[in-house]
C-alpha cells in the first residue's frame, strides 16, 4: 500500500472515531437529560401527590357544603310548610269554634224569643180571660214555663219581672189581681233582654242569667 492509500485508510478511521465520539456525547446527554427529568419527577412527585389531595378535600368539602346548604334550605322549607299548615290549622279552628258559637247563640236566641212569647202569650190570657177554665189553663201553662224552660232562657230582669206577675196574679182572690201594667212590663223586659242577646257573645250572656245554683258555704 503506498503512501497515499495509508492517508485515505488514516482519515476514514479518524472520522469514524470521531462519529462514534460524537454519538457517545449525545447519548451521554441524553442520559443527563434523563436522569434529571426523572430526578425532577421524583422530586415533583409528593408535590403533586399534595396538590391531588387537596384538591381532592377541596372538592370533597365544597359538596359537602353544598349538600349542607341544600339540606338547611329543605329544612327551612319543612319548617315552614309545618308552620304553614299549623297556623292554617289553627285558623280553621278557630273559624270552627267561631261559627259553633255563633251557631249555638243563634240557636238560644231562637229558643228565648220561643219561651218568651209563650209565656207572654199565657200572662195575657191570665189577665183578660173572662173564662176561668181559660185562665187556669194559662195559669198552668205559664207555672210551667216559669218553674221549667224559662230558667234556662230568662235574664236576670225578665226574672225579676216573672216574680212580680206571678206575685200579683197570686192576689187574685183578694181582688187585686194581675192587671194589664203588669203584663206589659213583663212584655217589656222580655222585649229588651232579647234585642240585647243579639249584640252579646255567650260569655256575656251567661253574665246576664240568673243563677239559682245553691250557694257553698
Amino acid at each position: 500500500m503506498d503512501d497515499a492509500g495509508a492517508n485515505i485508510a488514516i482519515e476514514a478511521l479518524e472520522r469514524e472515531k470521531l462519529r462514534l465520539e460524537t454519538e457517545k456525547l449525545a447519548y451521554e446527554l441524553l442520559t443527563i437529560r434523563r436522569t434529571k427529568f426523572v430526578d425532577a419527577i421524583v422530586r415533583l412527585t409528593p408535590l403533586v401527590t399534595l396538590i391531588i389531595a387537596v384538591g381532592g378535600f377541596a372538592l370533597s368539602y365544597s359538596q359537602i357544603r353544598q349538600g349542607a346548604v341544600q339540606l338547611r334550605q329543605s329544612s327551612n322549607e319543612w319548617n315552614h310548610r309545618l308552620d304553614t299548615e299549623r297556623t292554617d290549622r289553627g285558623d280553621r279552628l278557630a273559624s270552627e269554634n267561631e261559627n259553633n258559637r255563633r251557631d249555638s247563640l243563634r240557636s238560644f236566641t231562637g229558643q228565648r224569643l220561643t219561651i218568651y212569647m209563650k209565656a207572654l202569650s199565657d200572662a195575657a190570657v191570665m189577665t183578660t180571660a173572662k173564662n176561668s177554665n181559660t185562665r187556669q189553663k194559662a195559669s198552668e201553662d205559664f207555672l210551667r214555663l216559669y218553674t221549667g224552660p224559662m230558667i234556662f232562657v230568662e235574664d236576670k230582669e225578665v226574672s225579676k219581672a216573672m216574680v212580680k206577675f206571678w206575685t200579683e196574679y197570686q192576689k187574685e182572690s183578694s181582688g187585686e189581681g194581675a192587671n194589664s201594667r203588669a203584663v206589659m212590663a213583663l212584655g217589656t223586659a222580655m222585649r229588651l233582654s232579647y234585642f240585647d242577646l243579639l249584640k252579646m257573645k255567650p260569655e256575656e250572656v251567661l253574665k246576664r242569667q240568673e243563677n239559682y245554683l245553691p250557694t257553698q258555704e
